[in-house]
C-alpha cells in the first residue's frame, strides 16, 4: 500500500453528524438508526420513558432531505416522490403510552413494491409527545410561542433516520490528507479529509494507529455518518499519544470500518498509511 507523508494545513472542521441526535429528556430510543437491506425487512426499536411523568408519544414517518454538507433539512411541503418514500416504511404502534421508567417496542417494517428501483431510500422517524403535536397544530390560532416554549419542545422530541436499500449498493471512503490538530477542548487530535464514493450512506468507525518496528498501538477512535449527496467531509479523531513517543520511523494508519449497518457491519471501507516525519 502506498505511504503518504503527513502534511499540515489549516483546518476547517465540517461536522459529519446530521442532526439525528438523541435530544430527549423524556424519551430515549435504541438503536438510533434503522437500516433495512438484503433479507432484513424489519427492525425493533425500544422506547424508554426517562421522565418522571406518564407520557404519551406519537410515532410518525416523515420525509427528510440531506443537503450536500450532510445537514438535515426539514421538508415543509414534500413533493410526491418524497411522500412516496415515506410509504416504504410502516411503524407499529403509532402511539405509545409510557409510565416513568417503562419501555415499549416499536417495530419498523419495509413495504417494498415489486418494481422498486435500485438505490437507497431515506425517511425520518419522529417521536413526539402528543401535547407538543397539539401545540404545533394549534399554533396558527394562538400567539407565537416564547423562546422557552420552543426550547422545551426541542428537548422532548426525537428524530432518527430510516434507511431502506434495494439491490447491491457499495460504498467506499478515501483518505486524502491528515494533520495534527486540537479538538474543541484543546486536546490533541487528528484532522482527516474524507471522500465518500458509492450509492449508499456510511455509518462507520474511524481509527488511528501508530506502528513502528511491527508494533502497532491504537491512539484514537471516533465514529461518523455520511449521507448522500455529501461526498466530502473533514473528521476529527481525539488522540492519546504514547509517552515518550518517537515519530521518527513510525507510520500513522487511518482506517474506516462500517459500524452497525446491517449486512455490511465490519466491512473495511478505507485505509491509508502516512509516514511520520
Amino acid at each position: 500500500m502506498m505511504k503518504k507523508g503527513l502534511c499540515f494545513f489549516s483546518i476547517v472542521f465540517i461536522s459529519l453528524f446530521p442532526v439525528y441526535l438523541q435530544a430527549a429528556a423524556n424519551v430515549t430510543v435504541t438503536p438510533q438508526r434503522v437500516v433495512l437491506e438484503g433479507n432484513l425487512r424489519s427492525q425493533k426499536l425500544t422506547l424508554l420513558n426517562t421522565g418522571d411523568k406518564v407520557g404519551e408519544f406519537r410515532v410518525n414517518v416523515e420525509p427528510v432531505y440531506i443537503n450536500e454538507a450532510g445537514r438535515y433539512e426539514k421538508i415543509i411541503n414534500p413533493n410526491q416522490e418524497q411522500l412516496k418514500t415515506t410509504r416504504l416504511f410502516r411503524v407499529s404502534p403509532r402511539k405509545v403510552l409510557l409510565k416513568p421508567g417503562e419501555s415499549q417496542i416499536v417495530r419498523v417494517n419495509s413495504r417494498k413494491p415489486s418494481d422498486l428501483a435500485k438505490g437507497e431510500y431515506m425517511a425520518a422517524l419522529t417521536i413526539k409527545p402528543t401535547d407538543i403535536e397539539d401545540k404545533n397544530q394549534d399554533a396558527s390560532t394562538k400567539r407565537a410561542p416564547t423562546q422557552s416554549t420552543v426550547s422545551v419542545e426541542m428537548q422532548v422530541s426525537v428524530t432518527l433516520p430510516l434507511i431502506l436499500r434495494q439491490g447491491e449498493l457499495d460504498a467506499n471512503i478515501s483518505i486524502s490528507e491528515v494533520a495534527f490538530a486540537k479538538d474543541t477542548n484543546g486536546q490533541p487530535a487528528l484532522s482527516v479529509q474524507l471522500k465518500r464514493d458509492g450509492g449508499r450512506s456510511i455509518n462507520a468507525y474511524m481509527e488511528a494507529h501508530v506502528e513502528k518496528n511491527r508494533n502497532r498501538q491504537r491512539i484514537g477512535k471516533t465514529w461518523f455518518v455520511m449521507y448522500p449527496p455529501q461526498a466530502e467531509a473533514t473528521g476529527l479523531i481525539p488522540i492519546n499519544l504514547p509517552q515518550q513517543f518517537d515519530a521518527n520511523g513510525s507510520n500513522l494508519i487511518i482506517s474506516v470500518t462500517e459500524r452497525q449497518a446491517g449486512i455490511h457491519d465490519g466491512k473495511v471501507l478505507g485505509r491509508a498509511i502516512f509516514a511520520l516525519e
